[in-house]
């Protein structure tokens, strides 16, 4: 899809948040958190962009600086909740919360 802008083809809106995400502090600090937070943020936009935009434009917007603020406190509930790899990190290879479930069930 080219847009007006001189043909230049329109950026998928969850790169464009990527793009936002990247020049925060969360992108050195947690890489990882972005890592398992991208189908969590493309399931909210393949349900809201679809049943209410005008919400998942204002979630667009704000997911770049809540995720940055709330990093630190997401990567703690994290350890605290296991789902955290065995270093205590938070960079368990899970990406999605099934995936981190089914990890955790075969450890234990």
């Amino acid at each position: 899809n080219a847009s007006a802008r001189g043909g230049v083809a329109a950026l998928d809106p969850i790169e464009q948040i990527y793009i936002k995400l990247s020049k925060l502090p969360i992108q050195t600090q947690h890489p990882h958190l972005l890592q398992k937070c991208r189908p969590i943020i493309q399931s909210w936009h393949d349900q809201f962009s679809v049943s209410d935009p005008l919400l998942w434009n204002r979630m667009r917007k704000a997911i770049p600086k809540e995720l940055n603020e709330s990093a630190f406190i997401i990567v703690e509930m994290m350890n605290l909740l296991g789902c955290a790899d065995d270093d205590g990190d938070g960079k368990n290879n899970a990406t999605t919360f099934e995936e981190d479930t089914e990890m955790k069930v075969k450890r234990d």
